[in-house]
């Protein structure tokens, strides 16, 4: 059921995703070859705290910190470790999430670390990928974006998989 909104809980999400997005943003600007994702992910808790939120993803389902960071080809949902550090060419994803009054901010962003070797693949038609070659699917402002549909996203996505039957392609994430 869709709950509708007045306009106290419409100020109260625009907050919370506010520094959400802030908080990623911070992070992003931090990253840098050698830290730990545990070392990024301090930094990203107490930019939460410092502004007056609560990190909403430390302690859900046992999950031990405040953000999700996945290098490389880990697809989603990266646990933060005192092992896991970061080089020049990681691509560094990165999910936070901010409670304020009762409301959720989630946002989530990738960074590259330094130079990163990669094929950006502008269209359906771009050139054939190389056997273990990253790539980021980049669309025009006029394709994607508020108020297109889903399924025209999802249609161009299908033409460059078919176009590209080499690649692959993550089917077990559906919710993010």
């Amino acid at each position: 059921m869709i709950q509708i909104k007045n306009a106290k809980e419409l100020d109260g999400m625009r907050k919370a995703n506010a520094l959400s997005a802030a908080a990623l943003k911070y992070g992003g600007e931090h990253i840098e070859a050698g830290m730990t994702t545990w070392e990024l992910d301090k930094l990203i808790y107490d930019f939460i705290v410092k502004h007056g939120g609560i990190p909403n993803f430390k302690g859900l389902y046992g999950f031990p910190g405040t953000a999700c960071i996945s290098l490389n080809d880990t697809i989603i949902h990266g646990i933060p470790s005192h092992d896991i550090v970061i080089r020049p060419g990681d691509i560094v994803s990165i999910d936070t999430g901010a409670k304020i009054d009762g409301f959720n901010g989630d946002n989530a962003c990738t960074y590259a670390v330094g130079k990163v070797d990669l094929e950006v693949v502008s269209d359906p038609s771009g050139t054939p990928l190389q056997n273990g070659q990253a790539y980021f699917v980049r669309y025009k402002d006029d394709q994607v974006g508020p108020f297109f549909a889903f399924a025209d996203a999802a249609a161009m996505h299908e033409a460059l998989r078919q176009g590209h039957p080499e690649a692959e392609v993550v089917l077990d994430d559906a919710g993010n």
